[in-house]
C-alpha cells in the first residue's frame, strides 16, 4: 500500500508540476491582475472583453471563493493505515 501511495505521489508531481503560484492571480482575480504574457491575441482580447465589463466584475467581486492549497500528508496517511485481519 505504502509503495503505491509513493508511485502515485511521484505521478503527481510528474503532471501537476511546482510552479509559480503569481502565475495564475489573474485566473483568481481577473479584475486586479495583470493578464499573462503568453496569451495568444484572440485571448487577450477575450480577457479585455470579460475584465471591461461592469456588471460581471460586480458579480464577481459579490461572490466568495474559498480555495485552499492541500498537500496531502501520504507519509501520516500510510502510517494510519492498517491492513485488516477480515481482508
Amino acid at each position: 500500500m505504502e509503495a503505491h501511495i509513493s508511485a502515485l505521489q511521484k505521478h503527481f508531481q510528474k503532471y501537476f508540476l511546482m510552479q509559480d503560484p503569481k502565475k495564475y492571480d489573474w485566473i483568481l482575480d481577473p479584475f486586479s491582475a495583470s493578464p499573462p504574457a503568453d496569451l495568444s491575441t484572440s485571448e487577450e482580447e477575450q480577457f479585455i472583453d470579460v475584465t471591461s465589463d461592469s456588471t460581471m466584475r460586480l458579480q464577481f467581486h459579490s461572490k466568495t471563493l474559498a480555495i485552499s492549497k492541500l498537500e496531502p500528508r501520504f507519509d501520516k496517511i500510510c502510517s494510519m493505515k492498517q491492513t485488516h485481519i477480515s481482508h
